[in-house]
């Protein structure tokens, strides 16, 4: 399974039992160090779904920028540009107003620019 297939299922909830947004489900599966699911951090970005990141950002396109920012941030800018040109907007509501992507075409989205970004890591 590819990573961003991987995001996708953590997003649409495929074979588990824990329920997270697309922040969390992007965060989860692309932190350079590995998360579980559990974690304090992956705990933290649940209130960034449905909208409700800082300035209304997809939560998706949050959790990868939070990502960059912290990690690579020379790759943000590329990113930002990247992401809003697919989807149309950064912002959640308008995102889905302008219907170019749904809410798992973001996070499927969000995870091609990751997957050049960060390796793979071993937790599961």
């Amino acid at each position: 399974m590819n990573r961003e297939d991987e995001a996708l299922e953590h997003f649409t909830h495929k074979n588990r039992k824990v329920r997270v947004n697309c922040a969390q489900a992007i965060l989860k599966t692309y932190h350079p160090t590995g998360l579980e699911l559990e974690s304090e951090l992956v705990q933290e970005f649940k209130q960034y779904g449905h909208g409700k990141a800082p300035q209304k950002y997809c939560g998706a396109y949050f959790a990868a920028s939070f990502l960059l920012e912290t990690h690579k941030p020379d790759k943000m800018e590329d990113f930002d540009t990247w992401f809003t040109k697919e989807a149309g907007s950064r912002v959640c509501k308008e995102i889905r107003k302008g219907k170019k992507l749904n809410c798992n075409g973001c996070v499927l989205h969000a995870g091609r620019f990751l997957n050049d970004v960060f390796p793979v890591h071993n937790a599961s």
